[in-house]
């Protein structure tokens, strides 16, 4: 097995995302064109186990990063509906959480653009958030250390991400309600 195949999955995610990006301008994919990627995406998310960010004497690898690209490219498609894009996130935020990494390449970031562009969409609904928002619990520990300190860790990254993100945004108090309750749940 190749160590390094990740480069390799992680920049096809990347360019992805650009014909993505370019498709939200342009409308030259068809629906189920799309709708074959976003399958594949959405397998692709649940089989990524190597999330190195940056790689000394490599370069990036940075496959949480790209493929959070990608699923942002999806969100500002208005042709992808919301609940298309939140089971994307939801696979995402398992393996987010589900990691034996902490992501520290702002990984959170990126997927925290994602869900910023669907804040910003006409459809948006913020109970579909809120309902996301609540399963970023304990429920996926293990019982063991470090493992259970990984999630916690990951956990607060990305809340605290979103919190950051949504705290000036107009009409997002009940949002940035559910975070806070969240992030009580990691207190020590």
């Amino acid at each position: 097995m190749n160590p390094d195949a990740v480069f390799t999955r992680s920049f096809s995610a990347l360019i992805l995302s650009a014909i993505l990006f370019n498709n939200n301008q342009r409308k030259f994919l068809k629906d189920e064109t799309l709708e074959e990627l976003f399958e594949r995406v959405k397998r692709y998310i649940t089989k990524e186990k190597d999330f190195r960010g940056f790689v000394i004497e490599k370069g990036w690898a940075h496959s949480a990063a790209h493929i959070a690209d990608v699923i942002g490219c999806f969100a500002s498609n208005e042709n992808i509906s919301t609940e298309k894009v939140f089971e994307l996130l939801y696979v995402y935020k398992d393996m987010f959480l589900g990691s034996n990494d902490v992501f520290t390449h702002n990984e959170d970031e990126r997927i925290i653009e994602a869900v910023s562009k669907l804040y910003e969409r006409a459809d948006f609904d913020e109970n579909q958030l809120i309902k996301w928002i609540e399963t970023i619990d304990k429920s996926m520990f293990k019982n063991a250390y470090p493992e259970d300190q990984y999630i916690t860790i990951n956990s607060k990254l990305l809340l605290r991400s979103l919190y950051f993100k949504l705290l000036n945004k107009g009409n997002s108090q009940i949002i940035v309600d559910a975070i806070l309750k969240q992030l009580d749940l990691f207190k020590f």
